[in-house]
């Protein structure tokens, strides 16, 4: 509860899909959080998706794609990714004789924006191919630019990642 995925392609793309050989070309995506805060409140904006268990590849996000997130006041977490805003593992993998997931052979070159509108920064965790990964991510390429107009003290950018988990 309290979460907002926004994608190109989907908002939210569950375990066991596998998304290649997209392109996304021309458009905007804008999030704006504005749900009540339960424990935390995550809005998560991607080229392709916004959040995900996804295994995600050959994709490309480009021309003038513009990605903003907007906070406000009930806003604790902003994952902003050229590519998947927000990308989790899981443990149950069931893809014929794979075993893992990841981002691979990726581009993005589009404008990635965060901004506190409301007066209210949020964390902020932003990369050119995704915002926040607990996930592989392997031969990747952003050319694209990151603004980020809020900040908070654990606010991270990354031209490929902008926060890593294990």
């Amino acid at each position: 509860f309290g979460n907002s995925y926004w994608g190109a392609l989907a908002g939210y793309a569950s375990e066991n899909v596998r998304i290649s050989d997209i392109t996304v070309t021309d458009s905007t995506l804008t999030g704006y959080s504005k749900l009540p805060q339960v424990n935390s409140n995550t809005l998560a904006i991607g080229g392709i998706i916004g959040h995900g268990c996804a295994d995600i590849s050959n994709c490309t996000v480009s021309d003038t794609v513009s990605l903003t997130g907007y906070a406000s006041k009930f806003s604790t977490y902003i994952h902003l990714g050229g590519i998947a805003g927000q990308t989790d593992s899981f443990t149950d993998n069931t893809f014929s004789g794979e075993t893992d997931i990841a981002v691979t052979n990726c581009v993005f070159s589009g404008t990635i924006t965060a901004s506190d509108s409301d007066g209210y920064p949020a964390l902020v965790r932003s990369g050119g191919i995704t915002g926040y990964a607990n996930i592989p991510i392997s031969n990747c390429i952003n050319s694209g630019t990151i603004n980020i107009d809020t900040c908070d003290s654990g606010t991270v950018v990354g031209g490929i990642v902008g926060y890593g988990d294990s």
